[in-house]
C-alpha cells in the first residue's frame, strides 16, 4: 500500500440491513460511521489537520438480486434491474469545514456513475485555497465571499456554505456546463 494513501481511523461503524415486506422490499439499508479518521491525503486536501468524521446514510435499491457470482456479473446485472444507491446524506466534517451530499447514483452501459447529487460545503474558501484560489489577493478572495457566502443584516460576513447540483453522466463530474473530472468505468 502506496503510504500517502494510508490513513488511521479511531472508530468506525456499518450497519446494513436487508429491508423486507414494503415497497422497498430487497433494498438493502446501509450506514456507515467514521471518526477521528486522519488521511494524509484528504487532510491536505481540505487543508484540514485534525481528524474527520465520516458518516453514509442511505440505501442500494434491488440489492436482493445481489446474490452469489463475479462481482462484475452481478452488478450489471442489478444496475440493468435499475438498481441504485440512494445517498440520504454522505458526509465529511472537520473543525471549521463540512461536506455533505444527497442523490442518486447508478451505472450507465460503459460501468460509470451517472445521476444527480446535491453538494453542500461549509468553509469552502479551504478547498479553494487547495486550487490556488483566493489567499492574500483581498479582491478575489472578496469576490469569492459575495458568490459563496450570504451577509448577516449587519453587513457582515458569515461562514459561507456552497450549494451545488452535481451531475455524473457521459464520463464526467460537472456542475452546470462546468466539466470537473473525467469518470471512467469503476471495474
Amino acid at each position: 500500500m502506496d503510504a500517502a494513501a494510508s490513513g488511521t481511523i479511531g472508530h468506525a461503524e456499518f450497519h446494513a440491513r436487508l429491508v423486507e415486506g414494503s415497497a422497498a422490499a430487497g433494498d438493502l439499508d446501509v450506514a456507515v460511521a467514521v471518526q477521528g479518521a486522519v488521511f494524509p491525503v484528504i487532510n491536505a486536501f481540505t487543508g484540514v489537520a485534525e481528524p474527520m468524521d465520516v458518516a453514509l446514510r442511505g440505501r442500494a435499491e434491488q440489492a436482493a438480486l445481489l446474490k452469489r457470482g463475479l462481482v462484475p456479473t452481478l452488478i450489471d446485472q442489478w444496475a440493468q434491474s435499475g438498481g441504485k444507491m440512494i445517498f440520504d446524506e454522505a458526509s465529511l466534517t472537520q473543525p471549521g469545514f463540512a461536506v455533505s451530499v444527497k442523490g442518486e447514483v447508478t451505472l450507465d452501459a460503459q460501468r460509470r456513475p451517472k445521476g444527480q447529487l446535491e453538494l453542500k460545503a461549509t468553509g469552502a474558501e479551504r478547498l479553494l485555497a487547495a486550487f490556488g484560489i483566493g489567499g492574500k489577493d483581498k479582491g478575489v478572495t472578496g469576490l469569492l465571499g459575495a458568490l459563496l457566502g450570504q451577509k448577516k443584516s449587519d453587513g457582515t460576513q458569515k461562514a459561507s456554505t456552497l450549494k451545488l447540483p452535481v451531475r455524473l453522466g457521459n464520463g464526467k463530474v460537472a456542475i452546470g456546463p462546468i466539466v470537473l473530472a473525467e469518470l471512467g468505468p469503476l471495474y
